[in-house]
């Protein structure tokens, strides 16, 4: 309605058979002029996309489309997106992959494909999420996993078992930061950016632990510089972090799976507190080129 995208009660997107139930795992992005929904919806194909336009204050769906570089092995796909630029990563076997998608008319086109786990260490990697920061970068977060330790990474304890990890990179273009790790035993991850246009400001959470009783953890991320790991004011399996015109006003939700009913609470942790002298951690690294090719629009 006048350009503005009214949700109903429920709007179907895709039907498949409930013997697929829980497997599709569709995420959305949303923006004035576009949604975009990424999803799987069978075990043979890789993933697929659909599209409602907003045209002239009216929105429409288009049909549906196939995402390019994406097989039987693409799963657990993670979009965000600005205006009619969108920012994909998925999990691809045990590596995670990333391609950037604009609008050509009313079709997509896909440019900066790049295998993000390769060099990480680890040969198990899974569950990404991706956020956008300052002048269109993405932020992509995942857990990875190797059963030899690749050595020198953060919070690493001297003598300790092979451990899941967070893993954290940022991308200008075709160019991605080198890799960020943090965490213990971590089972799931989730971070958000704010769109400010004075930092590169996101909050990074995950989850760590064995089940019922998981922590919550995160850190910050200013302009490449990353806080230590602190504590979510609540624990549970999964957290949620939302976006914001600043730290400031970024929230948060952890659900929780000790006892039932299971909760979702509210967390309550100031993301813009200070942290005494030695709390900040050195930028992750310098950019690297991996591939060539149009970059997403500063905007």
């Amino acid at each position: 309605m006048n350009g503005n995208y009214i949700f109903s009660e429920s709007e179907e997107v895709l039907y498949y058979p409930l013997s697929y139930f829980g497997s599709a795992k569709p995420v959305i992005s949303y923006s004035n002029v576009v949604v975009f929904v990424a999803y799987r919806k069978n075990t043979s194909d890789g993933l697929y996309q659909k599209t409602k336009w907003n045209d002239a204050g009216n929105w429409v769906w288009w049909p549906e489309g196939s995402i390019p570089n994406t097989t039987l092995y693409s799963s657990n796909p993670s979009v965000c997106g600005f205006g009619d630029d969108i920012y994909l990563t998925w999990q691809h076997s045990l590596g995670l992959r990333y391609i950037f998608g604009y609008a050509q008319g009313t079709n997509w086109q896909y440019t900066n494909y790049a295998i993000l786990s390769t060099g990480c260490g680890y040969t198990n990697n899974y569950t990404p999420s991706i956020s956008l920061a300052k002048n269109g970068y993405p932020v992509v977060s995942w857990v990875g996993y190797n059963y030899k330790d690749p050595g020198g990474d953060i919070n690493k304890i001297e003598g300790e078992l092979p451990t899941s990890k967070i893993v954290v990179r940022r991308a200008a273009g075709s160019s991605w930061s080198s890799f960020f790790k943090a965490g213990h035993n971590a089972v799931t991850t989730n971070n958000n950016s704010t769109n400010s246009t004075l930092n590169e400001e996101s909050v990074i959470t995950w989850s760590e632990g064995t089940s019922p009783n998981f922590l919550s953890k995160w850190v910050r991320r200013v302009n490449g510089n990353y806080t230590d790991a602190h504590s979510l004011s609540h624990n549970g399996k999964q957290n949620q972090v939302s976006n914001g015109t600043s730290i400031d006003n970024m929230e948060a939700t952890v659900f929780s799976i000790t006892e039932q009913p299971y909760m979702l609470s509210l967390v309550t942790t100031n993301f813009n507190q200070q942290f005494p002298i030695g709390g900040e951690i050195n930028k992750a690294g310098d950019l690297i080129e991996l591939s060539f090719g149009r970059e997403g629009r500063n905007k």
